[in-house]
């Protein structure tokens, strides 16, 4: 059985979310895994200019900019034109590969996905590592597969009637079938965003408007992160001084200027001792202009790169300071420390916000000015965060092999079934 995992290289979150796909579903005797990213494997030059923008603007904390641009204009107005002139170029390319079956932790193509999936009648399936999401990331085709309920809530808000949903793509499909597909898209989406917005933040409010299959599995992380540590055997390997309260400033592999400012803002404000450890990823330029920073005697600040163990630094920490991306929520999660969110936050990662604010893991705010402020509030509530991570986390299976064999006999009743 050959096993397609597609991510995109937006960060590492969909592709690390890939590899730990990989990781379990290799367990599944006479299973060949193919993992790729879209642009690899479709060749598209659209998808790697996609991805490197959005990550360029991230880096440079243009939240906004990538927000509106990214995840709405792009979506509404060039994403069903890309479909409709790249479907026959993609499904030529699936034919390549041959897959029996299809997971998907990538936006964009899953309309391209699900079409070749429903023509050969094998099991696709979307896994959704973010709270939020788009239209592109729902299909009435596949299996969703999702961390959380209010995600779940979000999928089948959706109403499969609209034009993205109802009007299929294929081989066959003419040009006019395309173009109206196209302009029906736009004027949905475009004239009226208000009846039809591409968007849905994980509510447990939001009313059920279709079916789709979906499947909360629990939030998912590297099998390492599962394993119990030592918080004060890991806090005296770090050097943190008893009785000094740690905090570990994360913005997952692109770094960018929020770590700088998030630091310079506790240096500036924070009163009293504090260690400051700083991962920051692949970003190197943020990492020295950090060391670089004249710091208060009464703080301690280390600037790391990427860190092969970010699982002890979160565990180490009282608690973790984070741009809210979905694959750091998620491990800062399986660490069980308060989570300060910090920053704007596009649309996407917006779902973390308030899952933060539902659930009481920690607190956000968005104005680095008032990380100091907050994280001194945070620090006297630490006990009731914590029983609150882990009063999350026990609604779900509470080691890696438990959720790897959930995964692997939904893998293998799919089969059965298609």
């Amino acid at each position: 059985m050959k096993i397609l995992i597609l991510y995109e290289n937006t960060g590492m979150g969909h592709e690390r979310n890939a590899t730990i796909l990989a990781d379990i579903l290799s367990g599944i005797p006479d299973a060949e895994i193919v993992k790729t990213s879209g642009s690899e494997l479709f060749d598209s030059a659209n998808l790697k200019m996609v991805s490197a923008l959005w990550n360029y603007l991230i880096r440079r904390n243009r939240i906004r900019t990538a927000d509106i641009v990214m995840n709405f204009l792009m979506r509404i107005f060039l994403l069903p034109v890309g479909e409709v002139l790249e479907i026959d170029h993609c499904l030529k390319k699936l034919d390549g590969v041959s897959p029996d079956f299809i997971i998907s932790t990538s936006d964009a193509s899953n309309k391209v996905l699900a079409t070749y999936a429903k023509e050969k009648n094998i099991p696709f399936f979307i896994f959704l590592s973010e709270i939020s999401t788009f239209i592109d990331l729902v299909n009435p085709y596949a299996l969703h597969l999702c961390c959380l309920p209010e995600t779940a809530k979000a999928i089948r808000n959706y109403d499969m009637g609209e034009a993205y949903f109802a009007h299929p793509l294929g081989r066959s499909a003419s040009w006019f079938s395309k173009i109206f597909y196209v302009s029906k898209v736009w004027s949905e989406y475009a004239l009226r965003p208000r009846k039809h917005s591409i968007y849905r933040n994980g509510s447990p409010c939001l009313p059920e408007r279709n079916r789709n299959r979906v499947e909360v599995i629990g939030p998912l992380a590297e099998r390492k992160y599962f394993a119990a540590k030592n918080r004060g055997l890991l806090r005296e390997r770090f050097g943190i001084l008893p009785n000094v309260p740690a905090v570990a400033v994360v913005s997952g592999s692109i770094g960018g200027s929020l770590l700088t400012d998030t630091v310079r803002q506790l240096c500036r404000r924070f009163p009293g001792p504090l260690h400051v450890m700083v991962i920051c990823g692949r970003d190197e330029s943020a990492r020295l202009a950090i060391e670089s920073f004249a710091v208060p005697a009464h703080i301690r600040v280390q600037a790391f790169g990427f860190v092969n163990n970010l699982d002890e630094y979160l565990r180490a920490v009282d608690c973790v300071v984070i741009r809210p991306s979905a694959s750091v929520f998620i491990e800062s999660l399986f660490s069980g420390t308060p989570i300060l969110a910090v920053g704007k936050v596009p649309s996407n990662d917006r779902g973390s916000i308030s899952t933060i604010d539902l659930y009481e893991l920690g607190k956000s705010c968005e104005d680095p000015r008032h990380v100091a402020d907050t994280l001194i509030a945070m620090l006297e509530r630490l006990d009731m965060y914590r029983q609150n991570i882990r009063s999350l986390l026990a609604s779900f299976p509470a080691t890696y092999e438990e959720r790897a064999d959930h995964l692997r006999q939904l893998v293998l009743d799919q089969m059965i079934r298609s």
